[in-house]
């Protein structure tokens, strides 16, 4: 895990990538610490951390990518700029789109089991790249929404042989066992009728 700051040739900002995952709601892969009280990070420092978690050679970083933005999809608009920041192709470029379609996906295909611990307004991730990686639109039918992270997993399975099925759903069972670790409770206007 990137737990030092990250310093971008040619950009004039630094970023901490555990301090910007802790400020996105993303605790379960951090070191336990005290909570931080810091403001809410630029959009600048938002992508050169995404970029950094991109690049990092650690699988633990790319899962946080998607657990980042199911915690923060507000954090979307910081995903282009993180993008334009590697190298244009395939490695960590193509990470960082494959974890922003993944959250895209999970975000959909969850969003019964997410809506009962969100706080405040729903944001949905808008679709950045399912185009360009040859995958079909984020969808909001819940079958299309399964079979969409599904046929994602098994790309990702054939181009590098893991399990990110597996994965995908470990990530979205680690931030509801954060979230009720945190004594976040299922929202009351979720379980009324």
């Amino acid at each position: 895990m990137l737990t030092h700051p990250v310093h971008w040739p040619g950009v004039k900002a630094v970023a901490d990538p555990a301090d910007v995952l802790w400020r996105g709601g993303v605790h379960y892969l951090l070191p336990p610490v005290a909570p931080r009280g810091a403001p809410e990070p630029a959009t600048l420092e938002i992508a050169l951390a995404l970029a950094a978690l991109a690049r990092s050679a650690y699988p633990r970083d790319a899962e946080a990518i998607v657990a980042t933005l199911l915690c923060r999809p507000d954090w979307a608009e910081a995903v282009p700029p993180a993008s334009a920041l590697l190298p244009p192709g395939g490695g960590p470029a193509a990470e960082l789109r494959y974890g922003y379609l993944a959250a895209a996906y999970l975000q959909r295909h969850w969003e019964p089991l997410l809506r009962l611990y969100w706080r405040g307004p729903w944001t949905t991730l808008p679709d950045l790249y399912a185009e360009e990686l040859g995958l079909p639109p984020p969808s909001d039918d819940p079958f299309t929404a399964h079979w969409n992270v599904l046929l994602l997993a098994e790309r990702r399975r054939q181009e590098s042989g893991c399990d990110f099925l597996s994965e995908y759903e470990k990530i979205v069972h680690h931030l509801e066992g954060q979230w009720r670790a945190e004594g976040r409770h299922p929202s009351a206007a979720m379980l009324t009728p």
